[in-house]
């Protein structure tokens, strides 16, 4: 999933009035509700304040990243809104006032974990050293998006320098707060193996399984595919086929 596939023209606000947070969401909330992605506007913000309460979404350099799986929202969409006089009573780790809002407003019925992969897209994109400290930051506040993003900047190498050990503890704290996308990224990373991680075909099977469990469609495709191959995990045609047939509902 790209920003292009999920942000539309009419959710861009370049001139928010508010300067609060609580006035800021509200009208990005309106942007939303006005175009038909959301079914109740107030159902959805207590959902976004609930997530909020969990740690705070601004990462600092300006800029807030709300977000929030609601049964309220229609599709899973995006609203960016700009503010001019910035936001001061936005908690962010370097405490500066808050003058870019990106809500991301995320289908309760969404498995495929695509807001997961938007955030990490945006992380990479933005990688230097700044980002990776607020990310760094971010991660040990323990918000899982964070923490699957910079696992991928120290797998991929962009942003920081390679480190696949510091990229599976990252994978692994936030695997263990459901994120599927991180328990997926430990099922491919045992199973090809690496000179800083030796293959271990179990693990493998035991994250991909996960990872599938959480309604992962490339989780469970690969698991589909290691069950029916009997190579790297006891072939199991049945249990094959029943995690192919999931992953092709979700359109894989």
């Amino acid at each position: 999933m790209a920003i292009a596939d999920v942000l539309k023209k009419e959710h861009i606000k370049l001139n928010i009035a508010g300067n609060t947070k609580e006035q800021v969401l509200d009208e990005l909330a309106d942007v939303l509700m006005n175009s038909g992605a959301l079914t109740d506007k107030k159902a959805f913000l207590d959902d976004v304040y609930e997530r909020e309460a969990v740690s705070s979404t601004g990462i600092g350099n300006g800029i807030a990243i709300p977000h929030s799986k609601s049964k309220f929202v229609k599709e899973t969409t995006v609203a960016i809104g700009r503010v001019k006089s910035g936001v001061t009573d936005w908690e962010t780790f370097d405490d500066a006032p808050v003058t870019l809002v990106v809500l991301l407003a995320v289908d309760e019925a969404d498995k495929t974990g695509g807001h997961v992969r938007l955030l990490s897209s945006m992380a990479r994109k933005l990688a230097n050293a700044q980002t990776c400290e607020r990310l760094t930051k971010a991660a040990e506040a323990g918000q899982d998006c964070a923490q699957y993003a910079l696992g991928k900047i120290y797998l991929d190498g962009q942003g920081a320098e390679k480190d696949i050990q510091k990229a599976v503890a990252l994978f692994t704290l936030a695997a263990t707060k459901e994120n599927s996308f991180a328990a997926f990224a430990l099922g491919k990373l045992y199973l090809a193996g690496d000179a800083a991680l030796p293959r271990d075909p179990a693990a493998a099977l035991k994250w991909l399984t996960y990872a599938a469990e959480l309604g992962n469609q490339f989780a469970q495709y690969r698991l589909g595919k290691l069950l029916l191959q009997g190579e790297d995990a006891p072939k199991d045609v049945k249990a094959a086929i029943r995690w192919l047939t999931a992953a092709a509902e979700q359109g894989n």
